[in-house]
């Protein structure tokens, strides 16, 4: 069976995939029938990737950057058709109470269309949020070009913003886990490839003068994902509108409906130079509770110098509201980011992240840190990760992961 990942033990081999197989029957379980259990502790490797028949597959990812094995992790079934594909994910918790070790995440039906309609999802999806707003969890609809998010948002944390809908994003508040992410987003921003069972990842879009797409999405706020308190509520709805306007000109006009929030804002891209190389602008305005706020952004996106850059610049009335916001929540009022990673030489990248970010009525936070990562031999690497915070918290970190690859390379 194929399997790919990190894992630092040499027990492998004992892996339960039977409990693996049964944690997926337990996902589809009725609620009625209580709360799925699990029988012993697991300790499972970072990411796994079974392929039983054709058109089926189980996936695990381990949800916490360590290498703890008994951490919470992500397991997922695959039943897929030509066209469709059936999804079903549950949260393995190794360390919790025998009750309360799994717990459903998501279940949906995918379908893969060639005419306007290009995707439609049916049951748990995502908000995308565009380039200006955040993406939310939904149960409901969702139809259009394909699902990707912009990057910083984590689709995988548990808890994202608590008790709220929205994805959490590591910028808000600034931490060190903002900072680790740095290569990640710059990945994403120049259309590389997302590992496998995590969505793709896009910055904005340059599209050809004519060409355009859309998005469509509807349903129920879902809160509480990962946890005893999930479940849906309040109705959403948005829709986008992205079109090429030539002179490598990009527009795109989105608007965010609930029964207690009103957005609608405009996203402008425009190319230079080599493909990917884009500065973008963002401006918006948000109504809610009776207070009207606005949000204004500047970005770059550039590869120069063997390295891949990322400059970004946003400000916020204290009224705008973003979507699936929960009473208290801190409000943003700027926030300064800057990122920059490359090559050194035939095996070593490094990569330098900064951030700078006021909240209302809050000290201001900042955040620096630096990444480096060795490539050795058989598919190991070996990296080194310094950073600090300062604010609300102030800390220092170093690390250093050595990744192994769970089968060997293939020449």
């Amino acid at each position: 069976m194929p399997m790919s990942g990190r894992h630092p033990l040499p027990s492998l081999r004992l892996l339960p995939w039977s409990a693996l197989a049964a944690g997926l029957a337990c996902v589809s379980a009725s609620a009625s029938a209580g709360p799925p259990t699990l029988p012993v502790p697991l300790r499972l490797p970072s990411v796994v990737s079974v392929q039983p028949a054709s058109g089926v597959e189980i996936r695990y990812r381990r949800l916490e950057d360590t290498d703890i094995p008994t951490s919470p992790g992500r397991l997922e079934g695959i039943v897929s058709g030509r066209r469709w594909e059936l999804r079903s994910s549950a949260l393995l918790s190794p360390q919790a109470q025998a009750s309360h070790r799994m717990a459903r995440l998501d279940t949906g039906w995918q379908w893969r269309a060639s005419g306007p309609l290009q995707t439609v999802v049916l049951g748990d999806t995502l908000a995308s949020g565009g380039g200006w707003s955040r993406p939310v969890r939904l149960g409901g609809l969702r139809i259009g070009r394909p699902l990707a998010l912009r990057p910083g948002f984590d689709a995988l944390a548990p808890n994202g913003v608590a008790g709220a809908a929205a994805l959490p994003t590591a910028a808000a508040p600034m931490s060190l886990a903002w900072a680790q992410a740095s290569s990640d987003r710059l990945a994403g921003l120049f259309g590389r490839a997302p590992a496998p069972g995590l969505l793709p990842v896009s910055g904005p879009v340059e599209l050809a003068a004519g060409a355009s797409d859309y998005e469509f999405e509807a349903g129920l706020l879902r809160t509480g994902w990962g946890t005893e308190a999930d479940a849906y509520g309040r109705g959403f709805a948005a829709a986008a509108w992205r079109r090429g306007l030539g002179g490598r000109m990009t527009g795109e006009a989105r608007a965010e409906v609930s029964s207690v929030r009103r957005a609608a804002g405009l996203e402008l891209v425009r190319g230079f130079g080599a493909p990917g190389n884009l500065v973008h602008g963002v401006v918006a305005q948000s109504e809610a509770d009776g207070g009207v706020g606005r949000r204004w952004g500047l970005g770059l996106a550039r590869q120069a110098l063997g390295a891949a850059w990322r400059l970004s610049w946003d400000t916020f009335d204290r009224e705008f509201t973003p979507a699936g916001a929960v009473p208290g929540e801190a409000a943003l009022r700027s926030r300064l980011e800057a990122a920059v990673r490359g090559s050194l030489g035939r095996r070593l990248e490094a990569g330098l992240s900064v951030g700078h970010q006021h909240v209302w009525e809050a000290p201001a936070e900042h955040v620096v840190a630096l990444s480096l990562r060795w490539g050795l031999a058989s598919g190991r690497s070996l990296a080194l990760h310094l950073g600090e915070q300062g604010g609300a918290q102030d800390q220092r970190h170093a690390r250093v992961v050595l990744a192994i690859p769970l089968e060997p390379r293939r020449r």
